[in-house]
């Protein structure tokens, strides 16, 4: 009879037990699958998620490290063909001039008509002053670069950004606006291009848009 009671016991005990260790059981195993994560490069830290975004690349420097994304007629631009790339040296240029309505401030250079003339402007070591420009998308989506034309025109590549409307309107998006005649232009904030609260569906377009952004960054 004791020997039963005993074991009972015994039972009652094991079970207690194993339902103690469960939450610290499955806190190791998930710390391990976390681990794994980390190991992977699937996985982030929160200090990684919080910390400062790294230094803008200039063109040079993409150039060393990383493959061009961008592309015309289906093929990569690479250095000589233009674009985000130094383009071909007896290209014809024009004088391009980017005003910062802020300050009034003035921002002039030839830029050759193969190339984009954010880039241009970087390449040479001028640093537009544009609202959040370190989140530059780059990529002709997030419209951080919208100049408003006030002389001249530009060809747009891959502005996926910017309505038609407001590409009609004299908005242009300077990272990847190919220049035409001389120009010149303001600077833009980059929701004043969508004309939020003017038009219901724009703000859809703006969700759209950045949603589509976010996910080719992950």
């Amino acid at each position: 009879m004791r020997e039963g009671f005993l074991l009972l016991v015994l039972l009652l005990l094991s079970s207690t037990s194993q339902a103690f260790l469960q939450p610290a059981i499955q806190h190791e195993q998930n710390s391990k699958s976390h681990r794994s994560l980390f190991q992977q490069g699937r996985f982030h830290s929160p200090a990684a998620l919080h910390a400062s975004p790294p230094k803008r690349l200039t063109v040079t420097e993409q150039l060393q490290l990383s493959p061009n994304r961008w592309k015309r007629n289906g093929q990569p631009l690479e250095p000589g063909v233009g674009g985000i790339w130094p383009g071909k040296p007896d290209a014809k240029k024009y004088k391009v001039t980017v005003v910062d309505p802020r300050t009034k401030t003035n921002y002039t250079m030839d830029v050759p008509e193969d190339r984009y003339i954010f880039f241009a402007f970087e390449d040479s070591g001028v640093d537009l002053p544009m609202v959040n420009g370190k989140r530059m998308c780059r990529n002709g989506c997030c419209t951080t670069c919208a100049v408003k034309m006030k002389e001249g025109k530009v060809k747009m590549e891959a502005a996926l950004g910017l309505l038609r409307d407001m590409k009609n309107k004299g908005y242009a998006l300077s990272c990847c606006s190919l220049p035409r005649s001389d120009i010149v232009c303001e600077l833009q904030d980059e929701d004043e291009v969508y004309e939020v609260g003017k038009r219901p569906n724009t703000i859809l377009l703006a969700v759209t848009v950045r949603l589509n952004y976010f996910k080719m960054l992950f």
